[in-house]
């Protein structure tokens, strides 16, 4: 089992485990080229699965070309998250862990309030 199987079983365990309803899709069976830019295969993967918006993160902004994007018809949208501090085991917040460290440290309800209602 590679890498990526594994990878994509955990996060499918998570999704049954907090009871969401999310389709996942592989970009590696949509047929599109790995050579493409960043932007082109995003753009391409939202055309794929109808997508009109993305939502994407700080981190973006330095690479996306807006343009491009509003030329395809998606809205670019960005994430405001700002990470809830949570009881862990270490001394002081951890900003950046996986869910999984959430999961290890709150409940499944208190976990599932803050994932729905974004922190």
């Amino acid at each position: 089992m590679s890498l990526a199987e594994r990878n994509i079983g955990a996060i499918k365990y998570i999704i049954d485990w907090l009871g969401l309803d999310v389709e996942i899709a592989k970009s590696s069976e949509m047929g599109i080229e790995p050579e493409k830019r960043k932007d082109e295969m995003i753009i391409e993967i939202l055309k794929k699965v109808k997508a009109d918006e993305y939502l994407h993160g700080k981190g973006a902004i330095a690479y996306q070309d807006p343009i491009a994007y509003r030329d395809a018809g998606i809205r670019l949208k960005l994430s405001l998250f700002n990470a809830r501090a949570y009881a862990q085991k270490s001394e002081r917040f951890v900003e950046g862990m996986s869910v999984v460290d959430a999961m290890m440290n709150v409940s499944k309800e208190e976990l599932i309030s803050y994932i729905m209602n974004d922190g």
